[in-house]
């Protein structure tokens, strides 16, 4: 037999060694206990795995990423999963993110390990037309349902015989069965984990088990063994967990389904197939000019990638004429109103997109298809996101043998029930434009040509024989028009008809030649429905040797400047009649901005270096990884309690580049409805060097945007602020901004709670007397010692090192400042935490004062729970992530212990994730009462007299 001893991994030279011991076969009497000779046995490559699996619960959830874990710091194995890649995941989108796995899945060696569960079995029969299934895990992460895209992804190549050897079937046993897996994958063999654990790492390394003579171990990953380290123990413990609940509650799988009750409310907050880009939801918050626009003409419109720069072209105008794009398209059956680029160049490139309108939708939606947005589905999902105008080529109509076919586009049904105002160059010209024109007539819509005349545009040509019922001069007039339609609530849309530019019209008398003879040899080729419109506009392309593309162009382009000008004529003068009433306007503010919690402070992008090497050598290039997530301390914050079953309102900037999209696309959870987006400067980076067990060697920061987070700007916002339980202030912010939030808090008995940052910051409330209107703060000692030097009082030269020396100097400066503030929070690193303030029974009491008062202090000191150097990714949210986490539990009314214990849980999950505020915190994840931690660190308790431990 052969055995493998598995070390930590060694990593250099793109080469894991790993060391075997074979015996030797000249001497078969040599005794057992006799030590083998040691052979090396090279790995070529760092294997890859990619996991697929479905967010049943949890718990299962839990015991993915502890899987995650161990197969990474055991097995030194590079693990690519979507929970431990949500930044990029944010960014690509779901299909991008799967698709450029899959190809580089396909050309490698590397393995797709797809763990079966009952969620699997079930999103499996559901796509085959059983009942549809929507978990709560899904609708609560921010990367959704993974599974069933990729079954509609790879399930094609994994039935090829060859791609057997791709795929690696297996399930927890404990807490899953064979009757999981879905029948596609009974054709290969199905492994149980942890028991035939030893078989995949096998397979993951392309080596076999068994050899003529020979069976082959690894020491350290069978059954009985794996566990023996500390990420196969916390593994185990995550089986056995999940194991528990399920005894517990039989039925576990179904209260994880959402209930159709349950599904309405996620379809009312538009969590399930509503997508609203962060810049559109920014600007409609602040009342800034939105332009909707179809996607039909990149998905069918033309090829790629003229498609795709067609596209961006027109957003581009949008911008430039000072409105914001909002490019409406359907992508893996999900609406977006607003797509990033990468969504963009996904729907261009897309081969099977659907063209999408009205009666679509449901069929889409259902099926998570992707797809372009005709003229009357951009209706529906503009009108449903708050956008009053829309931009588009031209509309459809009636067709020339309407009266014969009844074949009329759902556009013009769809302008007489959506009030939005639709620009167009008219009604496409190979319809019949005089039968359309009734057609809206009867619908009751209210049709404009845009210019001095009423001719109504044919497309193509500026003049189509017909007139319209009115016609509006300027952008002004045209939205003066349009809110008129609106204040009336009539729910029927406007066509503004917007002529082409006469220098680029066409030929009329020629492209009306070349129509007819597109209409007649699509009658003749029997071309009907959907299809007729993009089979004669390429046809009349061609005809017309390519005049008409460009007279199609022009049009685009001319209706995207104008419709972007009524956009801002009509958000300027909805702004004038909102000043005008401005309990109204407050009223709707208050109503999308109210929080029981208040954060102000920085948002940033972080990038974090990690050596791979125990030293940082200075001057010389160190081997290690980079990696982007989305830091700030006040952003930390406001994303730890938006995880944690609150709602803060986070007010904060950033500049208006590539950077803000993305923190905008991550913090899609968070009510970023505060945060300013700031044309001309650049959004917060923070570049951090860590070494190998995470600690801190140096960082390097551009954080000028900060300074705009200037008191004017937030007084906009002194209503939330002025009726808020709790505002969170950190130490980014200007010092005007920090007094006029602490005056504020004076004035209207706020609790507040400042977060210094670092040394230097943290001296800024004590520069006056703002910090006396503090209730909280959780500097650490040397931020503590600064604060107390601001003050003038007399502090240590050398912070101590012992612990008991530690509390005796924390105790001390604490004692200064609780004259005023109702509690202090000294972190202290791996020595935990030091709670003072009023006594209440055995511990300090969190809970907000109502008033001062006199009081008795005291100091509760709680050890810190200890995280495996090999478990520590980086430590740069630690302290954000406890913050947090105990800032929910105060509001939540829990006691301080348990308080404690949550932000001391908080902070170990932020140790072990690549991002400062773990994807996986939840309530479930960090309520003490339902974790089985074992050996909870023992507080001590202590009295304090001037200063004094007792």
């Amino acid at each position: 037999m052969t055995v493998f001893n598995l070390p930590e991994p060694e990593y250099g030279n793109n080469r894991i060694k790993k060391q075997i011991s074979i015996p030797d076969r000249s001497n078969t009497s040599t005794s057992a206990a006799e030590e083998p000779p040691q052979l090396v046995f090279p790995v070529q490559e760092r294997k890859r795995v990619l996991i697929i699996y479905s967010l049943d619960h949890p718990l299962y959830k839990n015991i993915v990423l502890k899987f995650c874990a161990f197969l990474m710091t055991k097995c030194g194995t590079e693990v690519v999963l979507d929970l431990l890649d949500s930044t990029r995941l944010s960014v690509l989108g779901r299909i991008q993110w799967l698709d450029s796995h899959k190809e580089q899945f396909e050309n490698s060696s590397d393995k797709i390990l797809i763990l079966c569960s009952q969620g699997v079995q079930a999103k499996w029969r559901a796509m085959c037309g059983g009942k549809q299934v929507f978990l709560k895990e899904d609708a609560c992460s921010l990367t959704g349902d993974m599974l069933t895209p990729f079954f509609a992804l790879m399930l094609p190549h994994f039935i090829q015989s060859m791609s057997f050897k791709k795929y690696i079937i297996a399930y927890f046993d404990d807490v899953c069965s064979e009757e999981d897996v879905p029948s596609p994958f009974n054709v290969t063999v199905r492994y149980k984990l942890m028991k035939d654990f030893e078989d995949v790492f096998f397979r993951i390394l392309d080596t076999e088990k068994h050899e003529p003579g020979r069976i082959k171990q690894i020491d350290g990953l069978s059954e009985d063994k794996y566990h023996e380290c500390p990420s196969g123990r916390a593994l185990r413990d995550a089986i056995e967990a999940f194991r528990a609940c399920q005894m517990e509650q039989p039925q576990w799988f179904e209260e994880e389904l959402l209930q159709s009750s349950e599904l309405e409310d996620e379809m009312g907050s538009d969590k399930l197939f509503f997508r609203v880009h962060p810049s559109v939801s920014q600007a409609l918050a602040e009342n800034k000019p939105v332009v909707a626009l179809e996607s039909t003409i990149i998905t069918h419109g033309m090829p790629y990638p003229h498609n795709l720069s067609t596209a961006k072209e027109v957003e581009a105008i949008v911008q430039s004429e000072g409105a914001t794009p909002a490019t409406v398209g359907v992508i893996q059956g999900k609406i977006h109103v607003g797509l990033s680029p990468d969504e963009l160049e996904h729907l261009a490139q897309c081969r099977n997109a659907l063209k999408v309108s009205r009666r679509d939708l449901p069929y889409i939606i259902s099926k998570g298809l992707s797809g372009g947005t005709t003229v009357s589905a951009t209706m529906i999902a503009a009108h449903r996101a708050g956008i009053p105008v829309f931009v588009t080529g031209g509309i459809g109509g009636v067709h020339r043998d309407g009266h014969d076919s009844l074949d009329i586009s759902a556009d013009l049904t769809e302008l007489g029930r959506t009030p939005i105002a639709v620009v167009s160059a008219g009604v496409k010209s190979i319809l019949d434009i005089g039968r359309t024109l009734e057609f809206l007539e009867t619908q009751g819509v209210c049709v404009a040509t845009y210019g001095m005349t009423k001719s109504f545009p044919a497309f193509f040509s500026p003049m189509s024989g017909f007139s319209s019922p009115y016609h509006v001069c300027n952008p002004i007039e045209a939205a003066d028009l349009i809110a008129s339609s609106l204040s009336l609530g009539l729910q029927n849309g406007v066509l503004i008809a917007v002529p082409i530019p006469d220098e680029h019209a066409a030929a009329g008398q020629h492209i009306e030649e070349a129509i007819q003879a597109a209409v007649t040899e699509a009658s003749s080729k029997c071309v009907t429905g959907k299809d007729v419109t993009p089979f004669i506009l390429q046809k009349v392309n061609e005809l017309t040797q390519g005049k008409s593309l460009q007279a199609n162009m022009a049009l685009i382009r001319n209706n995207a400047k104008v419709g972007s000008q009524i956009a801002c004529a009509l958000s300027k003068k909805t702004a004038q009649s909102s000043s005008k009433n401005p309990n109204q306007h407050c009223r709707n503010l208050s109503t999308k901005t109210k929080s029981d919690i208040v954060v102000i402070g920085g948002i940033n992008v972080d990038f974090i270096a990690k050596g791979k090497t125990k030293k940082i050598h200075f001057g010389q290039t160190n081997p290690g990884s980079v990696c982007q997530s989305f830091g700030g301390v006040g952003r930390n914050i406001a994303d730890s309690l938006s995880r944690l079953g609150q709602a803060p309102l986070f007010i904060s900037a950033t500049g208006s580049d590539a950077n803000s999209d993305a923190v905008f696309n991550y913090c899609k959870h968070m009510n970023t409805s505060g945060v300013a987006r700031l044309k001309g400067h650049n959004t917060a980076t923070y570049c951090v060097v860590i070494s190998e067990s995470g600690e801190l060697s140096f960082g390097l920061g551009d954080m000028d945007i900060h300074r705009q987070i200037t008191e004017d700007y937030v007084s906009q916002f002194e209503k939330q602020l002025s009726s808020a339980a709790l505002v969170c202030l950190d130490g980014n912010i200007p010092v005007s901004t920090i007094n006029y939030v602490c005056s504020l808090a004076k004035k209207h008995n706020i609790n507040v709670w400042y977060e210094p940052t670092d040394v230097e910051r943290a001296s800024k409330p004590f520069l006056s007397d703002a910090w006396k209107s503090l209730s909280y703060s959780s500097p650490n000692m040397a931020e503590l010692c600064n604060m107390n030097k601001t003050l003038g009082i007399a502090t240590p030269n050398v912070l101590p090192t012992s612990l008991d020396e530690i509390l005796h100097v924390a105790v001390s400066l604490s004692r200064p400042l609780l004259e005023h503030l109702h509690c202090l929070v000294v972190t202290l690193g791996s020595n935990g935490v030091l709670l003072c303030g009023e006594k209440n029974a055995d511990s300090v009491n969190l809970q907000p004062r109502k008033q001062k008062r006199k009081r008795q202090l005291c100091a509760v000191h709680y050890p810190a729970l200890m995280v495996p150097p090999e478990e520590t990714v980086n430590v740069s949210g630690a302290g954000d992530s406890f913050a947090g986490a105990l800032i929910a539990g105060v509001i939540q009314g829990k006691d301080t212990e348990n308080c404690v214990r949550m932000g001391l849980l908080a902070a170990k999950m932020s140790l072990a994730s690549q991002h400062p505020i773990s994807p996986m915190l939840s309530m479930d994840s960090i309520d003490p009462t339902k974790l089985k931690q074992k050996n909870w660190p023992t507080p001590s308790f202590f009295w304090i007299d001037k200063g004094v431990l007792v």
